[in-house]
Order: C-alpha cells, then sequence, then structure tokens
C-alpha cells in the first residue's frame, strides 16, 4: 500500500521550572526530539482502490455476441467526461470498433456487424465531446458502463442523437421559422392580416388589396379585362386564376408572386383582385398583375450579370 509522510515540526516552549530540578532539561530536550517525529498516514483506501481494481482481471476475457473484452494495459488514454446527457440511436459495426472504460483505457472492442443502442453522451468542461456510453452487458466484466468514440466510427454507421443536439436542430428550426416569416410579419401587421382567421371570398379579396398596397402594388380594376396573351405597349400581362384556399400558406405564396413574379425577375406595379369561377365551376379567385417591361428586363439583366 502506498504511504505519504509529512513532517510536523512545533515549537514547544517549557517556561516552568518548579518541581522539575535538573529533569527540566532532559525533558525539554526529549520533546525537541519528538517536534521532528515523522508521522505516516496512510492513502484514503478509496483512491487506492480506484487505481487499483482493475488489475486482478487483466488478461480475462470476457465475450458475447456483439463484444469482447480482455484488459492487456491499464493506462490511461483519454480523460473520463465529467458531465453525460442522454443520447438517442444505434450504432452500427462495419468494422471492429475500440471500447473503452471509465478508467480512460481500452479494453476490447465492437464485433464487426453488431448493433448497439447508445445511451448517454459525454460532456467534459461544458463541452461536447467524442465519447458515448452504453450500460456493459455482460455482467461478468466488472464494468458500468462501456464506451466508444464516434472518432474510430465511419460516419456513415454513426447516427446517434443527443439532448443538446436535439435542442440545438429545434433551435436552427425556430431560427430558419422566424427567418422565413420575418418578410410577412410587418406587412401582416399592418395590412391587418389575421393568419387565425377563416376568411371568406369577400373578405379575403379586401385584405389581399390592403397586403400588396402595403407592398407599393397600386390597385387597378381595369387589368380585369386585359389579357395576358396580348403584348401591350411598355408591359405585360399575367394571370393567376382559380384560388379556392385563402389560408396563410397562399397569402405568402401570392405575396412572393406579386413582389417577385412568376420568373423571379419582378417589375409588377399594378394589380387587381376579383371575383371569378375555377374550371370546375365553384367560386373562386383571380388575380392580375401588370408587369413593367422596361424594369423586368433591368431585373433579368442584372441576375445574368451577376451570376453568370
Amino acid at each position: 500500500m502506498k504511504k505519504k509522510t509529512v513532517t510536523l515540526l512545533s515549537l514547544v516552549l517549557s517556561l516552568s521550572l518548579s518541581g522539575c530540578g535538573g529533569n527540566s532539561a532532559e525533558t525539554n530536550q526529549e520533546s525537541q526530539t519528538q517536534e521532528q517525529e515523522d508521522i505516516v498516514y496512510e492513502d484514503d483506501e478509496e483512491e487506492y482502490e480506484e487505481e487499483n481494481k482493475y488489475e486482478d482481471i487483466i488478461g480475462k476475457e470476457f465475450e458475447n455476441d456483439d463484444i469482447y473484452i480482455k484488459v492487456e494495459n491499464t493506462e490511461q488514454m483519454f480523460g473520463v467526461d465529467d458531465e453525460w446527457e442522454e443520447a438517442y440511436g444505434q450504432i452500427t459495426t462495419n468494422k471492429d470498433i475500440p471500447i473503452y472504460c471509465d478508467g480512460g483505457f481500452e479494453i476490447g472492442y465492437i464485433k464487426t456487424g453488431s448493433t448497439i443502442d447508445i445511451t448517454e453522451h459525454g460532456i467534459y468542461n461544458g463541452n461536447s465531446s467524442a465519447y458515448y456510453r452504453f450500460p456493459n452487458p455482460i455482467s461478468e466484466a466488472p464494468f458500468d458502463y462501456l464506451y466508444v468514440s464516434y472518432l474510430d466510427f465511419d460516419t456513415n454507421t454513426f447516427t446517434v442523437e443527443t439532448e443538446s443536439s436535439i435542442k440545438h436542430a429545434e433551435e436552427w428550426e425556430q431560427q430558419k421559422e422566424e427567418e422565413a416569416n420575418a418578410p410577412y410579419v410587418e406587412i401582416f401587421e399592418k395590412a391587418g392580416y389575421d393568419k387565425d382567421k377563416e376568411y371568406a371570398i369577400d373578405e379575403y379579396i379586401e385584405i389581399l388589396t390592403k397586403i400588396f398596397e402595403e407592398m407599393g402594388k397600386e390597385c387597378n380594376v381595369e387589368l380585369a379585362g386585359m389579357s395576358p396573351f396580348e403584348n401591350y405597349d411598355g408591359f405585360g400581362i399575367q394571370l393567376t386564376h382559380g384560388i379556392t384556399e385563402y389560408t396563410e400558406e397562399t397569402t405568402k405564396s401570392l405575396i412572393n408572386y406579386v413582389e417577385n413574379g412568376k420568373d423571379g425577375f419582378g417589375g409588377i406595379t399594378e394589380f387587381c383582385v376579383v371575383k371569378a369561377q375555377n374550371d370546375k365551376g365553384e367560386e373562386a379567385i383571380n388575380l392580375f398583375v401588370k408587369i413593367d417591361s422596361e424594369e423586368h428586363k433591368k431585373n433579368e439583366d442584372e441576375f445574368y450579370d451577376t451570376y453568370y
């Protein structure tokens, strides 16, 4: 057993001489000798056992259909993570994959072709680590958990999610949704659009008109009598017909259309929203837009100059 020696230095002063006679000098000398006496303390038993708990299984073999364990070297290879979070997923091996123990050294491998359920992921000093673990399925082997590093795997064979990765994905999705909605929020507020309301057709025509006007487009009822197949001087007509769904998704789609046009080059300056019928004879909405030919051509040229 390891021992450590601590030398205690103290100063003992004896000021009383009465009743001691010639023995006082002898007593002082004896005290001074004891002042430098070495006192031995045993190491903490638990710490000692932790360092040596695997010595009695070195060279022994443990095995099941998926895992082979044989402790050959107890030299620490990595620092054990100080925090663990739940993990969800499986690893499927296309080669033998090293496994480690809580002592930080390699103890065997997962056999090729095995599938293992991962239960936890390591956090070290607040950061994500490379190590994951799962309960040891071999009861004879003195390990609570077996550890793997994703660095030992091919990328396509390691598909495990963790609490933090799921949270990150949710936050990322929320951010994407907020970014996608950002262009509409201000327009919806200014026009008074209620995304939760079920609009009747006349109400929807009215709210679309307000929305497009907030976008800086001019309402021109005369567009309803123009044909998208005619060539007009300096502009063209596009028609979106048979609109029967008055949802938030439809509204966003129409906003994108009025902003960018069907081909993405915009140029829309005027619009007209009218009640009509679709091909089935159902009540529907038609949307006419006027495209300024010069503005459209300018946007198209800028696009090709930039990207081609």
